[in-house]
């Protein structure tokens, strides 16, 4: 969207049209044709550069803006009258995407801030809880089992949590979530809180609430959750990388295709 509305803007205005078609409208086709096919080859070369393509992007729809208003500082205007202004542009932007990515400025620029993503799906609320929150007894119904240490209660008798996940090679994360609210299979809130977590781990502790609506064929889920300290620039790559909603949706899909394939039955 980002690269389709700097062609557009870098050619606002031009009274050509190409087969019938206005002008502003072919550059901003040709720019996501020409430039996204690039964007998924970097970030198989260099993953680590992966947010890169959104800053370059935000870059390039924000000089286009300005060039909008004042020609002479447009896109047009630093690509052909000056190319060699436009790649160290892009290098400009990079370096911030790069810089942006970096935990170094977290200590200076914490907030709390409550995030969320909604996912709509056909599955049923059982098959929902079961998948996506889990209940220790029915840990194998669990989507992430294959990452599962443990999964079991605190104490017995209470719906606190005691999780242990499985990361990077050797690595693992334990979590324990202290259930503040739970009703079975609609909603549950909850505090979460990392094992040996720090001041220094923003995401060491938090809040989180998942709810999950029948809506006649359908059903949505709703998740929301607030990191106890949120660096400003995460609640910024959140906005623009989604990385709480794809992952978000990457587990139910999982759900629906061990559905699909057998390899899960609700209660």
């Amino acid at each position: 969207m980002l690269l389709f509305a700097a062609g557009y803007l870098s050619f606002i205005g031009a009274p050509q049209k190409f087969h019938g078609v206005s002008f502003p409208i072919v550059v901003g086709l040709a720019f996501v044709i020409g430039i996204l096919p690039l964007a998924p080859l970097l970030c198989l070369i260099i993953p680590s550069w992966r947010f890169s393509c959104e800053t370059s992007a935000l870059g390039v729809f924000l000089i286009t803006l300005i060039g909008a208003f004042n020609p002479m500082l447009g896109l047009t205007s630093v690509v052909f009258a000056d190319g060699p202004g436009f790649w160290i542009f892009l290098f400009g932007i990079t370096i911030i995407g790069q810089l942006c990515c970096s935990p170094m400025v977290d200590r200076s620029a914490r907030k709390r801030h409550w995030t969320g993503y909604s996912v709509t799906t056909r599955l049923e609320p059982s098959a929902l809880w079961d998948g996506l929150i889990g209940e220790p007894t029915r840990g194998d119904r669990y989507v992430d089992r294959d990452m599962m240490i443990a999964f079991e209660h605190l104490e017995a008798g209470r719906p606190d949590r005691r999780l242990i996940y499985r990361i990077n090679p050797g690595g693992r994360l334990e979590e324990h979530h202290f259930i503040d609210e739970i009703n079975e299979p609609h909603q549950i809130r909850f505090r979460w809180k990392a094992v040996d977590g720090t001041e220094d781990q923003p995401f060491a502790e938090g809040e989180k609430h998942i709810a999950i609506t029948d809506c006649g064929r359908k059903r949505v889920v709703r998740v929301t959750q607030q990191p106890r300290a949120h660096p400003w620039r995460a609640v910024v790559i959140n906005w623009i990388d989604d990385s709480f909603g794809r992952p978000g949706d990457d587990r139910v899909a999982g759900l629906e295709r061990r559905m699909n394939d057998g390899s899960f039955s609700s209660p």
